[in-house]
């Protein structure tokens, strides 16, 4: 089945754009069962053939609970049974509309992550979009959605509110069952720019939730790090007194299908027994005078942990991410321990007004509704290459030269 690629909904006006998800998501229909024997109302609308805007038992129960799902035209709990010959009716009604200020705030929000001068630290935009899902690159400093502390501390807006302005609604056939809103399958820290998968039907959230489960979704990072990461020095390394990293050089003959080629594998086993695994590859170690070298790496995550590849570089490598303030105490003390005769520098001050230096740069996934590979890259974010260009340039500089500099300046 092809998917066509729908354009940019910035025609429209935000009111218009946030109305027309509203009535795309709204959705009725009549269903005469038949069954061979009698079955829970919830469990019976619960895979998406009934009604496709239902496809858990969990909406089936809401739904029931709010009075929209009918069993022979009065309102049922989800664990009444269903017989042959039973008419069962879907009125799922549109979301109530925002207010006319919370629509201009929302805008003023969008315009400031979509602006020109963000190009540097990364736009937000459409790398991929069709009926089903879309691909977005989400801009470092954003939360990618809403949760209690965002909400009634500070009543920040996220990624979630900008969504709607950004991406077009599903055409409105029976078989997509639209959000009410685009919602995103996964979560990057607000620190953290890049790509970031955008379910717009109810079959595309269940396929990428069950895709993100059984670990089917490659996804690939780029992050600058401090210091001189050899891969060979740290192969085979347990990096803190609780044993608790293992890292393991491979070769691209033993590389997996995530990661084609050689390089690191750093695995950590959790407090709680939980395993984590990340791969790292180094792609370039630039010359710096502050911090002695920058190395970039390429990061595949294999497991999803919460700051898995922070972690790993920080406490496993010895080498923090630029900018994380987080781990770079954690990231001293492995170091010291790794080398306890002091021939590694101590690291320098960390600097958190720079941003974090970590993008997800890749994603690929079969798509839920085709089966193809969908795989989408963003370009690198200007400001990486940009650290890189002044850490090489101010290196160049000799010991006299840096004194002269320095004079001038007093």
């Amino acid at each position: 089945m092809a998917l066509a690629l729908v354009g940019s909904a910035t025609a429209l006006s935000p009111t218009e754009r946030l109305s027309s998800w509203r009535t795309a998501a709204a959705c009725t229909g009549v269903h005469v069962a038949s069954v061979a024997e009698s079955t829970p109302l919830s469990r019976f609308c619960s895979d998406g053939t009934v009604f496709p805007a239902l496809t858990s038992r969990t909406q089936a129960n809401n739904a029931a609970q709010r009075g929209e799902l009918l069993l022979n035209g009065r309102t049922a709990h989800g664990a009444a049974r269903v017989h042959s010959g039973d008419v069962l009716t879907l009125n799922n009604p549109s979301p109530a509309p925002l207010s006319t200020p919370e629509v201009r705030r929302v805008e003023r929000f969008f315009e400031e992550l979509t602006e020109a001068k963000r190009e540097r630290g990364g736009r937000f935009e459409v790398l991929h979009e069709d009926d089903e899902l879309a691909v977005v690159f989400k801009p470092p400093g954003v939360h990618s959605t809403g949760w209690a502390g965002t909400r009634k501390k500070w009543g920040e807006l996220t990624l979630c509110d900008a969504l709607p302005l950004l991406l077009t609604a599903p055409s409105q056939r029976a078989s997509l069952a639209p959000l009410p809103a685009p919602s995103p399958a996964h979560r990057l820290d607000a620190r953290v720019g890049g790509v970031i998968a955008v379910a717009k039907t109810r079959r595309a959230l269940a396929g990428l939730s069950t895709l993100f489960r059984e670990r089917r979704v490659t996804k690939v990072y780029v992050a600058i790090v401090v210091g001189a990461v050899c891969i060979e020095e740290l192969a085979g390394d347990r990096v803190d007194a609780g044993g608790r990293f293992t890292c393991t050089a491979f070769s691209e003959s033993e590389a997996t299908s995530k990661s084609p080629e050689g390089g690191l594998r750093v695995e950590q086993q959790g407090e709680d027994g939980r395993l984590s695994v990340t791969e790292v590859r180094v792609l370039e170690v630039t010359p710096c005078a502050v911090h002695g070298a920058l190395t970039t790496l390429e990061l595949r995550p294999l497991t999803g942990r919460r700051h898995q590849l922070r972690i790993a570089c920080a406490l496993a490598l010895g080498a923090p991410i630029v900018g994380d303030d987080l781990y770079h105490a954690g990231a001293s003390a492995a170091r010291a321990a790794r080398t306890p005769h002091g021939s590694v520098p101590p690291l320098p001050p960390v600097r958190r007004r720079a941003g974090l230096f970590l993008q997800a740069l890749e994603i690929s996934l079969p798509h839920p509704a085709t089966g193809r590979t969908l795989r989408v890259r963003a370009p690198e974010m200007r400001r990486f290459a940009k650290l890189r260009e002044r850490a090489a340039s101010g290196a160049a500089y000799t010991d006299e030269e840096w004194e002269l500099w320095r004079s001038r300046g007093t």
